[in-house]
């Protein structure tokens, strides 16, 4: 096993990671001035697989036809001012 580390994009928007089969999530930070997702990653030799990620800040309005998924993790931008909320989809 080891612990991978992938970057996100920042704000409003989706991102798109491939990571292999059956990895975990641990968590969603921010180094840096990166916003990045860490895996355990059980077997880096499994196939990849996709893996979508969503941000919304607090307080943007979600379309009520928008499949949101499981929240993961929040971050903050500009000391605390910017809050963001994390989703895999």
């Amino acid at each position: 096993m080891v612990i991978w580390k992938y970057a996100l994009r920042p704000g409003k928007g989706k991102t798109y990671l491939k990571v292999p089969q059956h990895s975990t999530l641990l968590c969603i930070k921010e180094q840096r001035g990166v916003l990045c997702a860490w895996f355990l990653v059980r077997d880096e030799h499994l196939p990849k697989e996709g893996r979508i990620f969503e941000t919304h800040g607090t307080g943007e309005p979600f379309d009520p036809d928008e499949r949101i998924g499981r929240y993961v993790g929040t971050y903050f931008q500009y000391e605390g001012r910017v809050v963001w909320h994390v989703f895999e989809i």
